[in-house]
């Protein structure tokens, strides 16, 4: 049989495929195939011409062989048909991968192409900028070889600017000298005066060393001393005049600055208070004002007074007012304060009609502006006819000076001024009335703390003759002693004045203790033994001057220390030539030896350690308190005199101490006070009575002081707005603390004016 052909594949040639061997084996293949076809032939005889062309042109290997080396052979020949076919495959395999070549090569062709245009492109664009470049290059080339020129003009610039400066070194310093001589001067003199007027400085400087204490005619002195000591010169000489002068001008400044802030103000409070020095009535002056919420305190002058009456003290605000007013225009009164005397709650009715009259002639004077000309001329006329007419006529009015002319036209413009002004309010809505209108008055807070004690002591003192029971020993002075001693009328007449108890032994033990004047009493004597006595340096309460708890601190400390004050009293007379007491230690140590007087003070220092120490605590505990929202605490004060008065043995009994009646809760400020009055109890057997009696009489008193707080009244009905408007200090310690620098100052300088102390 003849193998099956196959198709040469293209650019693949079978022949140089095979190897020698399978060469060789082909052919003895072909031979033995080409021997048995012949056999065949024979014996059959017959043959054909094409097949013999055919065996002819086919050359014949002589073979000789077994049937079974055929077939070896023919294994082999299928073998190397099926490794021929392999190769074949792989010769597929071949062309495939050489197919995915040639693609993956076209691609990557086609890729290259694209890179090849952008690179290009590239090449244009750095082309482009490389002629930039060297464009700009040319420039900086040209710019280098200017800045080479530049710098070469600048190195010789430089050699004359050198040598410039090695000329100027002496010049240099020269000036240098110059200029310190010049500055030590400036430096060492000290101007008083810059062309002819007393500079600026100089006059602040005055005001401050004054201040500070100097008097007027020491100023000068005391620069001239301090700046020489300094190694200044003064180049003038400050005067006393010049000092005075500084002074009162600087208290115009503050007027000025005063009604400015009075002007541009929320709403302003004015205070008041009054002494008498030398004989002589003095009124004080204060001006709080209220402006975005903060106060500020100015303090308005000192003016002097025939009385101490309600209606002189409104005439006195309203001249203080007018005058400045002629400095700065006119400013409305807003809300007034004092203590709650009468004459001052007279005074308030008085300044708030002033008030109303001083606004209507402000609307008037503004309406004026708005009003039609022939009505004005005609309503002035009228009243300038009446007015001649109550002269007498024209023949009177002629009469009269031209200060009185003037006096009656000023009556007259006032009259218009209020008339049209009163028109123009009744105008206005109810609320800008109301609010033009308000006007509230109110009360020291201190002082009604000083009034309800007041009240108290003289509640309790009527206790004793209303049940019939032996009051405190009367305590007389040397001249109603000696009176009684010889008995008659006038001898009564001194026992009847004279008075005794808690109030009157405090009085006499300040005056003893530390009297106003120190060369009277026993001053350091008594703060050496207590010192001594009780371990601490002690300063009795100075009840010889009018202070506020004087006296109920007063008692608290002769009740604590009873027996020390005892044995002090005992050194003083032992201290003593005659082994005697002058009148007044005689009269301090009946007190502390008489019961009812005991009792007395007991029940002060109760009252004071429960609810007036608290209440002034309270007081002046924050002093931006709003003074017009004290009144639900005073509520509270009520309550705990009630609280007392219901049942004293809150203050009395076993459990004062776990739980405090004390205005507020909080425990005893002094707690001392009250061990010591509880160990004395047992031998007071009227004090519970007398407790009660003293809180009830203060609270009776307290509504008396606490009216501008009443139900329905102003302040009750302010709103939060009008109360911040008129926000004012619960305590007047400004206007007495300034009538304490005013003592000061004139035992200092008793001869200077009261322009001068204002200023």
């Amino acid at each position: 049989m003849r193998a099956p052909k196959s198709a040469p594949l293209a650019g693949y040639n079978p022949s140089k495929a095979r190897s020698k061997g399978q060469k060789a084996a082909l052919a003895q293949l072909n031979t033995a195939r080409a021997q048995k076809h012949a056999e065949a032939h024979e014996i059959d005889g017959n043959s054909k011409d094409d097949d013999n062309e055919e065996d002819n042109n086919e050359e014949h290997v002589p073979f000789e062989g077994s049937a079974m080396q055929i077939e070896l052979l023919e294994e082999r020949v299928e073998l190397y048909e099926k490794g021929y076919r392999n190769e074949v495959k792989k010769a597929k395999w071949a062309k495939s991968s050489l197919d995915k070549t040639k693609e993956k090569l076209e691609k990557e062709r086609a890729e290259w192409e694209e890179e090849k245009k952008v690179f290009a492109k590239r090449g244009r664009e750095a082309g482009k900028e490389i002629s930039e470049l060297k464009k700009k290059l040319k420039v900086s080339n040209l710019t280098h070889s200017n800045l080479r020129a530049d710098k070469e003009n600048l190195c010789a610039n430089i050699n004359c600017l050198n040598k410039v400066v090695s000329r100027a070194v002496n010049n240099k310093n020269k000036a240098v000298l110059k200029a310190v001589e010049n500055t030590k001067k400036e430096v060492n003199t000290f101007q008083v005066k810059e062309k002819g007027v007393v500079t600026d400085s100089v006059q602040d400087l005055a005001r401050d060393l004054v201040a500070v204490g100097l008097k007027p005619g020491m100023v000068g002195p005391a620069v001239n001393r301090v700046l020489s000591a300094a190694g200044v010169n003064v180049n003038g000489t400050i005067l006393h005049t010049t000092t005075c002068r500084a002074i009162i001008k600087g208290g115009v400044a503050a007027d000025l600055q005063m009604t400015e802030a009075m002007k541009n103000s929320d709403g302003f409070v004015v205070s008041g208070d009054g002494t008498t020095h030398r004989s002589l009535n003095y009124e004080l002056h204060f001006v709080t004002v209220n402006k975005d919420g903060s106060r500020k305190n100015y303090f308005a002058g000192i003016t002097t007074a025939p009385n101490h009456t309600s209606q002189e003290q409104c005439d006195a605000w309203e001249r203080l007012f007018r005058r400045f007013t002629d400095l700065y225009n006119h400013s409305p009164l807003g809300k007034q304060k004092g203590d709650h005397a009468e004459d001052q709650k007279l005074l308030a009715k008085l300044l708030e009609n002033l008030k109303r009259v001083w606004d209507c002639e402000l609307r008037g004077e503004e309406a004026m502006l708005d009003m039609n000309m022939v009505l004005l001329a005609s309503v002035i006329m009228e009243a300038t006819t009446a007015t001649v007419y109550a002269a007498g006529g024209a023949e009177a009015w002629a009469s009269l000076s031209p200060e009185e002319q003037a006096h009656h036209t000023e009556n007259v413009y006032r009259a218009i001024y209020q008339c049209i002004g009163q028109n123009a309010f009744e105008s206005l809505s109810l609320d800008q009335q109301r609010t033009i209108d308000l006007f509230v008055w109110m009360g020291c807070e201190i002082h009604k703390d000083l009034n309800t004690v007041k009240a108290g002591a003289v509640a309790m003192g009527k206790w004793w003759e209303a049940n019939n029971v032996p009051g405190p020993k009367k305590l007389l002075n040397r001249s109603n002693k000696d009176a009684a001693k010889l008995g008659g009328a006038a001898g009564k007449n001194a026992k009847e004045v004279s008075v005794g108890g808690a109030i009157k032994a405090t009085s006499i033990a300040g005056a003893l203790f530390n009297h106003k004047n120190d060369k009277t009493g026993q001053h350091d004597t008594y703060k050496i033994f207590m010192e001594e006595k009780l371990g601490c340096l002690a300063t009795f309460p100075d009840t010889s001057n009018n202070r506020f708890q004087t006296h109920t601190l007063a008692a608290e400390q002769l009740i604590v220390n009873l027996e020390a004050y005892k044995d002090f009293l005992c050194l003083v007379k032992d201290k003593k030539e005659k082994r005697n007491w002058n009148n007044l230690e005689q009269n301090l140590w009946d007190a502390l030896n008489d019961l009812p007087t005991l009792h007395e003070l007991a029940a002060l220092a109760v009252y004071s350690q429960t609810i007036s120490v608290p209440y002034v605590a309270h007081v002046c505990q924050n002093p931006d308190r709003n003074a017009l929202d004290m009144g639900p605490y005073h509520q509270d004060v009520l309550a705990a005199c009630k609280a007392v008065i219901n049942n004293p043995n809150v203050v009395l009994g076993a459990d004062t101490f776990h739980a405090p009646a004390t205005l507020g809760g909080g425990q005893f400020y002094r707690p001392e006070v009250m061990y010591a009055v509880h160990r004395m109890a047992p031998s007071l057997p009227h004090l519970c009575p007398l407790v009660q009696r003293f809180f009830t009489g203060a609270y009776e008193a307290w509504p008396c002081f606490m009216t501008e707080f009443a139900a329905g009244g102003k302040i009750v009905q302010l709103t939060a707005e009008e109360r911040k408007c008129a926000a004012r200090n619960t305590t007047n310690d400004l206007n007495e603390s300034a009538f304490g620098i005013f003592r000061r100052n004139w035992r200092f300088a008793a001869h200077t004016s009261i322009l001068y102390h204002n200023s």
